[in-house]
């Protein structure tokens, strides 16, 4: 028998990645009938994110807004710029 030990490395990656390239904070979240569940995202960071649904749908508004995006599809690699009605509201 050989002395010899191998390790295995598992390395787990982001399904995918949200992106905040605006000078403002946003909030998103996952097109979810069961919840509703936003998630922070600070000026210029990026989050991982793993969906839990199969709509492969999002909303995104600005932090201290009740106005939100219409939704908008995540399973294609996409630059998706949105219009906010009224700015910051």
């Amino acid at each position: 028998m050989s002395k010899l030990k191998l390790t295995k490395i598992v390395t787990v990656l982001p399904y995918f990645l949200v992106v905040n390239n605006t000078n403002h904070n946003l909030r998103y979240m996952e097109e979810n009938e069961a919840a509703d569940l936003w998630y922070n995202l600070a000026s210029n960071e990026t989050s991982p994110f793993w969906p839990t649904t199969d709509s492969m749908k999002m909303y995104v508004k600005y932090q201290d807004s009740k106005v939100s995006s219409q939704h908008f599809n995540i399973n294609n690699h996409h630059i998706t710029t949105l219009r906010m009605d009224n700015g910051v509201s």
